[in-house]
């Protein structure tokens, strides 16, 4: 099976996931349900009551910053780290000296792990914001991804891998 395919059905099969853990939890959801948005008296987020509307917007600013940014930087930077120090079929690294790029891994890792603390924090203060959250980030992966993929000169759907392309070549250049 190809690999767009096989893709494509793990797609429809989180869709599905994703459809049974929504009807679960608004089965199980309390009387208030789930869907509560603005501020409120019980939204707190660290030590911080969100209960104006002004407060209620300068914390979903905050969350569009930090989210949008953190795809981004993620989604661009770290494959430059974790190709360079995790390809184990590469023994050379172009561009980073090692030092260089044992202090900017750990500096980058460091970092992402300190801001998924306050990125939890404020996801599961309720769900209005965990959906915008999400939402955001969606939307910058959507760039980061349409970004990556515009530097990329061929797309060749007929083979999976480049070793399938060029056995064929192989096996036709063989035949003439």
């Amino acid at each position: 099976m190809r690999v767009a395919k096989r893709t494509r059905y793990c797609f429809y099969a989180n869709m599905v996931l994703l459809g049974l853990i929504l009807l679960c939890a608004f089965l199980a959801a309390p009387d208030g349900g789930l869907l509560v948005f603005g501020p409120s008296s019980t939204l707190i987020v660290g030590r911080v009551v969100i209960d104006t509307w002004l407060r209620y917007w300068c914390l979903i600013a905050l969350i569009c910053l930090f989210r949008s940014l953190s795809v981004v930087i993620n989604d661009i930077g770290m494959p430059n780290l974790g190709f360079s120090i995790y390809d184990p079929t590469r023994e050379t690294v172009y561009g980073f000296g090692r030092m260089e790029l044992q202090l900017l891994a750990n500096g980058m890792f460091l970092v992402t792990s300190l801001s998924n603390v306050f990125s939890i924090l404020v996801t599961v203060s309720r769900l209005d914001v965990a959906l915008v959250s999400v939402f955001v980030s969606e939307l910058a992966s959507a760039a980061s991804i349409y970004y990556l993929l515009s530097k990329k000169k061929r797309f060749i759907t007929a083979f999976d891998t480049q070793e399938a392309s060029e056995a064929l070549l192989v096996n036709l250049e063989a035949v003439m």
